[in-house]
């Protein structure tokens, strides 16, 4: 039968007590595999995630190992805390201790970040490399934003503009105007001034604006230049 889905190892699986027994780190591995990753009920037992019927006998065959290697094996496991199990006549109904911490996934709203290590050493803490991969992502995205401004036409960037500044309100009425008039200058036969910049945030340039402002030193870049002819527009 095809099995489908994932399981999460951390790192740490490295640190474990039993990591250079090949048998225990083959077991758990398996085991990992083969829990269940919902509840769900077999002949009268009930069986939450991370558990699973087996048999040492069944865990002997799958592994091709003795029954007795498997004994040994999951012995050592119990003795880690990482592995329980409740045998009968026929089966044993195998646990992975605290399998629903290291497998939650990290956006669920009960995984809570804690300092506390499972039993194998693992943390439920949200990955730090997976954090900063999905920021140096978000900041592309926003880059890739801003440098698509420049490409705008001459109205899109209009409403874009007004849009912002009807949003964030970060410039007074007529300074706003000031900003929209200034970057869009440009003589007949040039794009206009925000189209020939590398990339255009218009919340940041703003900001920017409006700093300098507040300070009345103005950069030279940034000082309205005296109209061209081009048609001014109400922001």
């Amino acid at each position: 039968m095809a099995r489908t889905g994932y399981v999460k190892l951390h790192r740490s699986f490295l640190d474990w007590e039993w990591y250079d027994d090949d048998r225990c780190v083959r077991l758990m591995l398996h085991l990992m595999l083969i829990v269940n990753h919902a509840p769900t009920r077999w002949r009268g037992v009930d069986i939450e995630p991370g558990q699973a019927i087996t048999s040492t006998i069944a865990l002997a065959e799958q592994l091709g190992w003795s029954r007795s290697a498997v004994v040994r094996t999951l012995d050592k496991l119990k003795s880690s805390g990482v592995v329980d199990t409740k045998p009968d006549n026929k089966r044993t109904l195998v646990t992975l201790v605290n399998w629903a911490k290291y497998q939650h996934q990290d956006d669920e709203p009960d995984n809570k970040a804690d300092n506390n290590r499972t039993s194998i050493g693992q943390q439920p803490d949200t990955n730090k490399n997976d954090k900063n991969v999905r920021m140096k992502e978000g900041k592309k995205r926003e880059r890739a934003r801003a440098t698509s401004t420049t490409s705008l036409p001459f109205e899109a960037f209009r409403e874009a503009c007004l849009a912002v500044h009807r949003e964030h309100k970060i410039l007074p009425d007529a300074e706003a105007k000031a900003f929209f008039e200034y970057w869009t200058e440009g003589h007949p036969n040039e794009k206009p001034l925000y189209a020939r910049q590398e990339v255009f945030d218009i919340a940041a340039r703003m900001r920017r604006w409006r700093r300098y402002n507040e300070r009345k030193t103005f950069q030279a870049e940034i000082q309205p230049q005296p109209s061209s002819g081009i048609k001014s527009y109400k922001l």
